[in-house]
């Protein structure tokens, strides 16, 4: 018989962890890392963040319809009713999650695998999950306070950069942090190490977004 046992925390122990003291939370990922418990907690946490906001959202697309054609508004009110069911917002949260569980954590394992750290591209996207759970609890709080005050956080609908920095808020840098300490402790790395790699990924999304706002501001007065 073995004199150490590996030690194992409780569900309630790893909520209280993930607040407190969250690297013993990712310590459960570097011998048996599994995501789809995660994946799934993500998921409909992602899918009730989306039905808090959903008034706010049908309220941003219904200004947004403002044109005075009939047909375009009958195009736009379907729209608006599809992106605001619930059927297809469960649909849309859950495949969201897993696009970016797989995609994402496929860029971070390719730049750790690049600066040879120990991390193992399962074990990425347990950190992944795991972290991305502060954004989602962004969400959350986002949309109960669109339902008190009746009023978005974000209200605007109009194209410009400064809509990119919005997103760069407290429970955003709560996630980088958080994934910082996780990667570090999958990777074997010094948290130096392991912020670099975060930052050079979020740099790259910064700058694809970046790009993207530019080519949609221009769009407008393309010639064909």
């Amino acid at each position: 018989m073995e004199e150490m046992e590996e030690e194992k925390i409780t569900f309630m122990e790893k909520v209280k962890c993930f607040f407190v003291k969250p690297s013993k939370v990712f310590e459960g990922f570097i011998e048996k890392p599994k995501y789809w418990k995660l994946y799934l907690i993500v998921s409909v946490l992602t899918y009730i963040g989306t039905l808090l906001s959903r008034s706010s959202t049908k309220a941003i697309m219904d200004k947004a319809n403002t044109t005075g054609d009939p047909q375009v508004q009958s195009i736009m009110n379907l729209i608006t009713g599809i992106a605001t069911n619930p059927i297809f917002l469960m649909f849309s949260s859950f495949l969201m999650v897993l696009i970016g569980m797989y995609v994402i954590s496929f860029i971070y394992w390719l730049i750790s695998l690049i600066v040879k750290t120990e991390a193992s591209y399962t074990q990425i996207v347990c950190v992944y999950l795991t972290s991305s759970i502060a954004v989602v609890i962004g969400s959350l709080f986002k949309g109960v306070y669109s339902i008190i005050t009746k009023n978005p956080i974000v209200s605007t609908t109009s194209i410009s950069y400064m809509n990119i920095f919005t997103k760069f808020d407290v429970f955003y840098i709560w996630y980088v942090v958080l994934f910082i300490i996780g990667l570090a402790k999958v990777g074997n790395v010094s948290k130096k190490k392991a912020a670099i790699i975060i930052l050079i990924v979020v740099a790259l999304s910064l700058a694809f977004q970046l790009i993207s706002i530019k080519i949609s501001m221009n769009a407008p007065n393309m010639q064909y």
